[in-house]
């Protein structure tokens, strides 16, 4: 039986860190308001621009630019505080 030290192993160090951050921001985004939520999600995985976003949820680019702001304010304070 051959052992091995994955404390060592780079790539793998990697791939656990990458899927508990995927993780965190799962549950941070589960905790958003509906609204905020979507906006977060048509932003940074559907790669809309703000205008964009603004146009397809019936409101000001400003609104969008405010409720970015609130949202990744409020996941990073959570963050930090868990």
């Amino acid at each position: 039986i051959v052992s091995r030290d994955w404390s060592s192993d780079v790539c793998s160090c990697d791939l656990f860190a990458d899927v508990e951050n995927r993780e965190t921001v799962r549950i941070l985004l589960d905790e958003l308001p509906d609204l905020e939520r979507r906006v977060v999600l048509l932003r940074f995985y559907r790669n809309r621009t703000q205008s964009q976003i603004a146009e397809e949820l019936g409101m000001s680019q400003m609104q969008v630019s405010r409720l970015l702001a609130r949202s990744l304010a409020s996941m990073r304070t959570a963050a930090e505080a868990a």
